[in-house]
């Protein structure tokens, strides 16, 4: 089996765990054997203004360079299946049609819901937000200003999405789709997505070593935004005395963290930090937090702190719940909920030998689970199925 990887890169200099996947479900395909080439944009070209980009990609519509690119990369390389992540700003879904014509089935992991939200997260002001979940072209989130808080920026995107949404240009085009959540996985049905085209497969992580360092602090790893709940972390521990919280990270809120580190000697902003330096982070926690607001599929962060034996207190929202057991491997809090999050964290002072139980069973649900090997396994899974169904 050759495999065509097709992705629109993220800014690293921004924490995102689609790069990181891509990254090492590629590395996984080679070190198995198998024959895989990657087609991405470079993420220096993500800040490029709308403007300068013109015409050339239509608003993000359709990109005529891109769909020569994928084509000659499937004339050169010969792949038996494409496996398509971003194609927002750049790539477009002209590439579809490249896969289309010949005659290469497509799977396309859905990392978030761009496909029924504009500002991709289906939240707002650091809040869920379902306004547009059930419309075509998602004329609030222009009204709402949610793709950079600015109207034209919001009209392209939705123009953009709303386009393909109108001509079923995915639902058509794409053999299988890969949802790393169930819950997720019945938002796209419900949007209409056939079911059988519907494939769960989590995201996953290295083993970065299960840690037997001191547990000391609290932490926090991601992108510093709204839909993160980065803003619920700093109120909770703005009114109570707590262990030191740990923030690493980039994005959005970085002033507003690095504004509460300096005015209250219980946070910490770590900075940005790499992969194993996140590691060595969650190795020494007590927990790690994932308060997100929005319908999060699978977080990355999860499964890293899974791996060092570090247990997580997570928001209910989306995959939140379903990848981590309440009691088993950390504790659930309903999303939003400042009390019940600060007695979450009161919980985990007050009960250590439980928090050491907790990231035991963590650790075993990677193995289980959330490893490389077990998503590469998966994905070929859904590779095989794919290729049978194309066949027929």
């Amino acid at each position: 089996m050759r495999v065509l990887v097709v992705h629109d890169r993220y800014d690293d200099a921004i924490p995102n765990g689609e790069n990181a996947m891509v990254q090492w479900e590629t590395a996984a395909l080679a070190a198995h054997g198998v024959p895989v080439s990657v087609v991405e944009t470079p993420a220096s070209t993500l800040g490029e203004p709308l403007a300068r980009r013109g015409l050339r990609h239509l608003g993000g519509v359709y990109s005529a360079s891109s769909r020569r690119r994928v084509r000659q990369a499937i004339d050169d390389f010969r792949p038996d299946i494409a496996h398509v992540h971003n194609l927002w700003p750049h790539l477009t879904a002209s590439i579809y049609f490249a896969c289309r014509d010949a005659r290469v089935p497509i799977v396309q992991t859905l990392h978030n819901y761009r496909m029924l939200c504009i500002a991709d997260f289906l939240c707002r002001d650091g809040r869920p937000c379902m306004r547009c979940i059930d419309k075509t072209f998602a004329w609030p989130g222009v009204l709402h200003r949610c793709v950079g808080n600015s109207i034209g920026m919001s009209v392209v995107k939705m123009t953009a999405v709303g386009i393909h949404n109108a001509l079923g240009t995915s639902a058509r085009m794409v053999d299988s789709f890969i949802a790393p959540s169930e819950s997720m996985r019945a938002r796209f049905i419900h949007a209409g997505i056939p079911g059988d085209k519907l494939h769960v497969k989590p995201s996953c992580c290295p083993d970065f070593g299960m840690s037997d360092r001191p547990r000391e602090h609290f932490c926090f790893a991601g992108r510093l935004s709204g839909e993160k709940g980065v803003d619920l972390l700093l109120r909770l521990w703005a009114s109570r005395n707590a262990p030191e919280l740990v923030i690493a990270g980039a994005g959005p809120l970085a002033g507003d963290v690095q504004r509460a580190a300096a005015a209250n000697p219980a946070i910490r902003y770590a900075g940005m930090l790499s992969r194993e330096g996140v590691s060595a982070l969650m190795g020494s926690a007590i927990a790690t937090l994932v308060p997100s607001i929005w319908e999060e599929p699978s977080p990355v962060v999860t499964m890293q702190s899974f791996s060092v034996g570090t247990p997580v207190i997570a928001s209910a929202s989306g995959g939140g719940a379903q990848t981590v057991a309440h009691e088993q491997t950390g504790l659930v809090f309903p999303t939003g909920d400042l009390d019940a999050l600060g007695q979450c964290v009161d919980r985990a002072l007050a009960h250590p030998d439980q928090c050491r139980r907790m990231g035991k069973a963590a650790r075993r649900e990677y193995d289980e689970r959330y490893s490389v090997e077990r998503s590469h396994a998966r994905l070929m899974q859904i590779y095989a199925g794919t290729l049978d169904r194309h066949a027929r």
